[in-house]
C-alpha cells in the first residue's frame, strides 16, 4: 500500500483532514495503525464565533474565553484589565491571537469557543488571586468571525445523508454542533444550501478559514474539510 493509500485510509477511519493525515502517516513512518492513533488525537481546526471569536477544535476537550467590559475570563479564571499585565491579552485578541498556556494547550489543536460582552461587567463571587503575567502566544494567529452570525442546530442529524451513495465527505460546524455532510462529487454547495435551508427561515453562508465558499462551487473542493455554516 503505497503512501496516499494510507492517507486515504486514515481519512476515512479518523474522518480528519488530507493535511491531518498526511502529516500522521509522516509521523507514524508508514504504519498505517500508528497513523490513525496519530490523526485520532490531532483532528482538525477551524475558527469562527464573537468579533473576536474562534473554534479550535479537538476531540477530548473544549475550552472557552469570555471577554467583559472590565477583564478576560479564561475557563473559570478572570483576568482583570486593573492589572497592566492583563491588558496585553485584550491586545493579543484584538490581534486575533491568544496565549495558549492560559489554556492549558500544548499541542496544535483544541476546541476554544470565544465570547464577547463588552457591556457587561463581570463580578465573582470570591475575589480571585491576580494572574502572573506569562509569555504571550507565538503561534499562527488566525481571521476570526462573528458570533452574531452563529445558528442553532436543533434538530438537524449528526449525519446529513444529501446523497446515500455519495462520495464526498466533509463537517460543517453549525454553532457548537460538528455535522458530517455526505454528497455526490457532481453536487455543489448549492445543492447543500438548498438540503440545509429547510431547517433555518434566513440566508446562510458557508466558509473556511473566514472566506466565504460560492454555491457555486464543487463539494468535492471541501472534501473531507471541516467547514462553518452561519447567518448571511
Amino acid at each position: 500500500m503505497d503512501s496516499e493509500a494510507r492517507i486515504k485510509k486514515i481519512m476515512e477511519a479518523t474522518g480528519c483532514s488530507h493535511d491531518v493525515a498526511r502529516k500522521a502517516e509522516n509521523e507514524s513512518q508508514g504504519n498505517l495503525d500508528l497513523a490513525i492513533k496519530i490523526a485520532g488525537r490531532k483532528g482538525n481546526v477551524l475558527y469562527s464565533g464573537g468579533k473576536s471569536g474562534l473554534y479550535v477544535e479537538e476531540r477530548p476537550s473544549r475550552k472557552s474565553i469570555t471577554q467583559y467590559k472590565n477583564g478576560i475570563l479564561v475557563e473559570d479564571k478572570f483576568y482583570d484589565f486593573s492589572v497592566d499585565d492583563n491588558i496585553r491579552l485584550r491586545e493579543m485578541l484584538e490581534k486575533k491571537t491568544f496565549d495558549a498556556s492560559l489554556l492549558g494547550l500544548h499541542g496544535d489543536t483544541a476546541e476554544v469557543i470565544y465570547t464577547e460582552k463588552p457591556d457587561e461587567e463581570y463580578r465573582e463571587n470570591s475575589k480571585a488571586p491576580e494572574a502572573k503575567a506569562r509569555p504571550s502566544f507565538v503561534g499562527e494567529g488566525r481571521r476570526l468571525g462573528d458570533s452574531s452570525r452563529e445558528i442553532p442546530h436543533v434538530n438537524i442529524p449528526d449525519m446529513l445523508e444529501i446523497a446515500k451513495d455519495g462520495n464526498v465527505l466533509f463537517k460543517v460546524m453549525i454553532g457548537s454542533k460538528r455535522v458530517t455532510v455526505r454528497m455526490l462529487r457532481s453536487q455543489t454547495v448549492g445543492d447543500f444550501f438548498d438540503y440545509i435551508e429547510r431547517y433555518y427561515d434566513f440566508g446562510l453562508v458557508l466558509s473556511s478559514n473566514g472566506k466565504e465558499i460560492p454555491p457555486s462551487h464543487s463539494v468535492e473542493e471541501i472534501s473531507n474539510k471541516l467547514v462553518l455554516l452561519s447567518r448571511r
